[in-house]
């Protein structure tokens, strides 16, 4: 089965009148017949979760993180704080360019409310968390960690 023969959740539903099913037998559903490999799960994982660790006082996530891009930032003159926003920037439209604009939007909030959980968990509720950039003339939405200034 590929992708675009997957149903929705509407169409889900509807198809399982006789009970009542959520979004976790959806997922159980998805899972069964397309046969997403373990691997990509967990990374899927790791995006709404990801690793995260500190460096030079800054929140990086760590599967963004590149030493040697961070030295070669630091050396050009830029700060901590600005590497530290070019390296937590995801786009979400390039990763999800198949869905709406309303989906990929949710999208990129939950995944920016996982990261803030996450960083505040492991360095504290007064850390700064993730955000939501989107584009109003591009289209394209990020998810990031840092201010710029």
């Amino acid at each position: 089965m590929s992708v675009t023969d997957v149903f929705n959740f509407e169409e889900f539903c509807k198809a399982n009148p006789a009970r009542p099913v959520d979004g976790y037998d959806y997922v159980h559903a998805i899972c069964k017949s397309v046969g997403l490999p373990g691997d990509f799960l967990i990374w899927y994982a790791k995006l709404v979760c990801p690793d995260i660790m500190k460096i030079d006082g800054m929140v990086f996530i760590s599967d963004l993180y590149d030493e040697k891009k961070y030295k070669s930032l630091i050396s050009e003159g830029e700060t901590k704080e600005h590497a530290q926003v070019w390296m937590n920037l995801l786009e979400i439209t390039g990763l999800f360019d198949y869905i709406s604009d309303a989906q990929v939007l949710l999208l990129a909030e939950k995944i920016a409310e996982g990261w803030t959980a996450k960083i505040r968990q492991v360095f504290g509720e007064n850390c700064e968390g993730a955000r939501v950039i989107a584009n109003e003339n591009t289209g394209e939405v990020f998810v990031v960690v840092g201010q710029s200034s």
